[in-house]
């Protein structure tokens, strides 16, 4: 009876990967879109964004997808930083994008040079993707889970393009700062080198947005690495549906790609930060506590990107 099912799966063109973050990736990436994009787009088909739906030219139609993820929850100093991303089906399913788009994946099983040239391609070729970087004094006053929790709906109004018409909640970063994004430029030119030096450490948090919408989504399916939806109250993004995926980013492409943007992000960050603040070694540890960040914190106390509310355990 399995074999029956998978031939004619086969034969209707459906893609259909294993829920299994531990199989072989060409067997378990993009099980998440499988669920929702099915039959699999045509390669080549032409698609526009209507409301909450992507449509082609012979009317079918697909839900809009946005992949969720964030870096650095752990660590002592820096930011949590948090992305979202859409792909436009055809892009996922292009024959010109194959080979990178093959090469999505969890960002911790890609290497450093993968991951620099996939986020170029990401930020090229999505149809909208956003980043937003919590800091470390919205950190200590919201906590580390509610933090993040608030990115994730600042990231998802970005790339919604809901950001003219966001609830302004309780607890929002009033201090919210926009850098601009131009593809010629490195990620520390994009997001530290005119907003942050030693005299004005970044204040709650700021984001980095491109989006192809002339108008904003009135809705979509957020698709959230982790086993809970986030929650944030009052904000416009509490209203979208969510989808909680536990190893999301070995599932989806949307997933993975939040994923890769939100580690290169953050990790430029953090080397830029090591410029200002040498002494801590951020470009190294990236800010998690490891013995030589504990010991450097010990000597010299906290500077002012650390999360005064992390206890410092003894190196």
């Amino acid at each position: 009876m399995a074999r029956q099912k998978s031939n004619q799966l086969s034969l209707l063109g459906l893609n259909a990967p294993r829920l299994d973050p531990k199989a072989p990736r060409a067997e378990r990436m993009g099980a998440v879109e499988a669920q929702h994009w099915r039959p699999r787009p045509a390669s080549g088909s032409l698609w526009s964004v209507e409301g909450h739906r992507w449509v082609d030219v012979q009317g079918g139609a697909l839900p809009v997808l946005v992949g969720v993820d964030e870096a650095g929850r752990g660590p002592l100093a820096g930011p949590v930083s948090v992305a979202a991303v859409i792909f436009d089906p055809g892009t996922l399913f292009c024959a010109e994008n194959a080979k990178w788009v093959g090469w999505l994946d969890d960002s911790k099983k890609i290497s450093h040079g993968r991951r620099q040239k996939l986020f170029g391609l990401i930020t090229t070729h999505a149809a909208a993707w956003s980043i937003v970087h919590m800091h470390a004094d919205h950190i200590d006053r919201a906590n580390i889970l509610q933090a993040t929790y608030d990115g994730m709906s600042m990231a998802v109004e970005e790339v919604l393009g809901w950001s003219g018409q966001a609830v302004q909640w309780p607890g929002r970063p009033a201090a919210l700062r926009q850098a601009p994004f131009e593809g010629g430029q490195t990620p520390e030119q994009c997001w530290y080198s005119a907003l942050v030096d030693a005299q004005n450490p970044p204040l709650g948090a700021d984001r980095i947005t491109a989006t192809g919408w002339s108008e904003a989504l009135t809705s979509a399916l957020v698709l959230v690495d982790g086993h809970k939806p986030f929650k944030v109250a009052q904000s416009s993004a509490a209203r979208l549906t969510q989808q909680p995926v536990v190893k999301g980013d070995a599932l989806s492409f949307h997933i993975a790609a939040a994923s890769i943007l939100a580690k290169v992000s953050r990790d430029a960050i953090m080397a830029h930060l090591d410029g200002i603040w040498p002494e801590y070694g951020f470009a190294g540890h990236k800010g998690y506590p490891t013995v030589p960040h504990r010991t450097a914190v010990h000597t010299h106390g906290h500077s002012p990107v650390h999360r005064k509310s992390f206890k410092v355990t003894p190196p």
